[in-house]
């Protein structure tokens, strides 16, 4: 039997830099383009712009999904109780659902909303609209939406809390195995 590697393999740790960038801009996008744009040319483009990093964020929760199902992460400090493993361990299910939901029912709303514009990606590319358009269902959507990117947010904000009592209350190398070169 091999022993665990201290730190997660490099695709899971870009992937994780990476979508915490993606959801914190797109969460950021999001509230700003709703709360303080009036400009309605700009708030357009910010739409766009918000459906693109969420469509990007959605592929990278499926990229963390299929690396993390074919390797092992380290285990978890020996001084962590079972409690403890348990509760990140649904924090960690509960904020890929979280992820997961916000894209789709952005999409939804999106593919349902009486101007269906496409989710634009790079390259020219686009994702269809799947749905068709009715107000009244893109209103639910955008209500499944706004209370989905809420729970998002207060798990991410739950996980960063936890990453830094590790680092700073308990001391062990939970967040070390996740960086690029610091240590606990």
């Amino acid at each position: 039997m091999t022993a665990r590697s201290a730190r997660w393999n490099v695709a899971t740790r870009l992937l994780h830099w990476l979508s915490a960038a993606a959801i914190v801009a797109a969460l950021g996008l999001g509230v700003w383009m709703v709360r303080f744009v009036d400009d309605a040319a700009g708030k357009f483009d910010l739409y766009q712009r918000h459906k693109t990093l969420g469509a990007a964020v959605f592929a990278l929760a499926v990229a963390r999904l299929l690396v993390r199902a074919a390797t092992r992460g380290p285990d978890w400090p020996e001084a962590m109780s079972r409690a403890r493993r348990a509760a990140a361990g649904a924090v960690h299910g509960a904020l890929y659902a979280s992820i997961l939901a916000t894209a789709a029912t952005g999409y939804a709303m999106v593919s349902t909303s009486p101007i269906p514009l496409p989710v634009a990606l790079p390259g020219g590319l686009s994702v269809p609209n799947l749905l068709a358009p009715d107000f009244a269902a893109s209103e639910r959507w955008k209500f499944a939406h706004l209370a989905c990117a809420i729970a998002l947010g207060a798990l991410a904000a739950a996980h960063a809390g936890a990453a830094t009592w590790h680092r700073f209350v308990d001391r062990d190398d939970v967040l070390s195995r996740m960086g690029f070169g610091w240590r606990a």
